[in-house]
């Protein structure tokens, strides 16, 4: 008999609607509004449950829970289109460490932050002598034990969502969305962009080393745990805003193909890209490089720029800025909403959300104002459109092509 049963009240009606919009924003498509679903994580939802990482990392049956009650934190108090399904799904991870814990960085763990890794490369010597890792090195390793304990565990659990009994699902322990220029960057820290001008040759065989690992553990994940069915293929990019179109071009763009190619063939959303730097020297690369997604673009890249580059070419999830939805009035959130929403909604295509991860105290009543704004602007033109949205005073978007 389970020992915790949880009980959600969600209105159905709700949930419908959310997910009309959330799935037409991945078809490049609209509904009645623009979906809100902002970039809320463990590190929010345990300050909001005023839970540490001491606690939350101290075994697998305690991880369990943690996780299992943040997302039901998260379905009964926050105020955007999140909710879909009538379930709750977790993912075990130990934050974005968990890569390059595999390619042998130390990871230096807080009670009151996520934990960090500190660089392993001292030297583009050191790239020599680095080896791939096997699926079960560093922290890859312990999510597999703690996978196991944690499906058996599941028996203590009882979801019951709107009367009716709902499934929690754990997801595969995939390695994580850290793509190969991230664990790079983490790897060898603010050395590593020297050493890209300096030893090029070295820093492929890095990066090459790094992606050969990465692709052998998703593979064999895939294989040991083959459901349920992965429906996208994502690459985090995170530090690689740094550098020159032209060293992207080299140093990840072929490495994150190989991923994509590996990884994410016949999916709808198979060359998925996370990017939330000043990206806009980038974004024609972007073009080329034919992603289906940017999830979390960067609020510090002008919401007009993006759109001119990639508006109708494939969904897009931003970007209002993290430090305004902390610290701002809500009348100013909605305001920066109007114009994230002036730059792209007209095309289909857009969750609105921050720009990127929302920090822990964010209050709720800011992130309602995006869903305020959502609501006041309504249906979304048709790309073409040259209408004008009287209902935003001050905010002119006559569509501009795209």
């Amino acid at each position: 008999m389970a020992n915790h049963i949880i009980k959600i009240d969600y209105p159905p009606e709700r949930m419908a609607a959310n997910a009309r919009r959330i799935q037409a924003a991945k078809a490049l498509k609209a509904v009645d509004r623009t979906p809100v679903w902002v970039g809320t994580y463990d590190r929010y939802y345990l300050a909001q449950r005023g839970v540490g990482y001491d606690e939350y990392f101290s075994g697998p049956e305690t991880y369990l829970y943690h996780k299992i009650m943040n997302q039901v934190w998260a379905i009964e108090n926050m105020p955007d289109d999140r909710c879909q399904e009538p379930e709750i799904t977790i993912y075990l991870d130990f934050e974005n460490v968990t890569n390059a814990s595999a390619f042998g960085c130390e990871v230096v763990w807080h009670d009151g932050e996520p934990p960090w890794a500190l660089p392993t490369l001292s030297s583009p010597d050191d790239i020599d002598r680095l080896e791939i890792p096997t699926p079960h090195a560093g922290l890859w390793g312990k999510r597999f034990a703690w996978y196991e304990i944690v499906q058996h565990n599941l028996w203590d659990y009882r979801l019951i969502f709107n009367g009716e009994e709902a499934p929690i699902t754990v997801l595969p322990p995939d390695p994580d969305t850290e793509g190969p220029f991230t664990v790079a960057q983490q790897l060898g820290g603010i050395d590593l962009y020297a050493w890209l001008a300096l030893y090029p040759e070295t820093c492929h065989q890095l990066m090459h080393k790094i992606t050969t690992g990465l692709v052998q553990a998703h593979d064999y994940t895939r294989r040991r745990y083959p459901r349920p069915v992965r429906t996208s293929c994502a690459v985090v990019d995170d530090g690689a805003e740094m550098i020159s179109a032209g060293m992207y071009r080299k140093f990840c763009v072929p490495y994150d193909d190989q991923i994509y190619d590996a990884l994410g063939q016949g999916m709808a959303d198979g060359r998925s890209k996370h990017m939330c730097g000043k990206i806009d020297h980038l974004l024609p690369v972007l073009v080329e490089h034919r992603i289906s997604s940017l999830w979390g673009f960067g609020h510090v890249v002008e919401p007009e720029v993006v759109a001119d580059a990639l508006s109708g070419r494939c969904w897009l999830r931003g970007n209002v800025s993290p430090v305004l939805l902390l610290k701002g009035r809500p009348e100013e959130v909605e305001q920066a909403a109007k114009r994230v929403l002036a730059a792209f909604a007209r095309y289909g295509g857009l969750i609105l959300a921050d720009g990127f991860s929302i920090a822990p105290g964010t209050p709720l009543e800011n992130i309602a104002a995006l869903v305020r704004a959502s609501e006041a602007w309504g249906p979304v033109e048709p790309a073409g459109s040259q209408m004008v949205n009287a209902s935003w005073s001050g905010v002119a978007h006559t569509a501009s092509g795209g």
